[in-house]
């Protein structure tokens, strides 16, 4: 492939109050579609797993429920949750 075949793409969305964004260098013709929504994608997880201003996300039922009540987590909570308390023991 030659470098006139290349294109500098760039992607982009909101996510978290801000913005976020990508750049690439990917085939001129290649359709990003795909690309741009599974990263869009999973940051919406991110949001809906670890948020603290939405009420329903998997971090904001945590914060709520009562101690010693069980309160099922994606595993991607739970290593974040481990690592903030390997951190605060540190």
């Amino acid at each position: 492939m030659t470098d006139s075949l290349l294109d500098i793409a760039r992607l982009g969305g909101t996510t978290m109050g801000t913005t976020w964004s990508v750049s690439l260098v990917a085939p001129r013709q290649r359709d990003l579609h795909p690309l741009h929504a599974g990263i869009q994608s999973r940051l919406d997880e991110v949001v809906a797993q670890m948020s603290t201003w939405e009420a329903g996300s998997d971090l904001g039922r945590y914060n709520r429920a009562d101690a010693g009540q069980w309160c099922p987590l994606p595993a991607e909570t739970r290593h974040v949750l481990a690592a903030a308390q390997a951190i605060a023991a540190a």
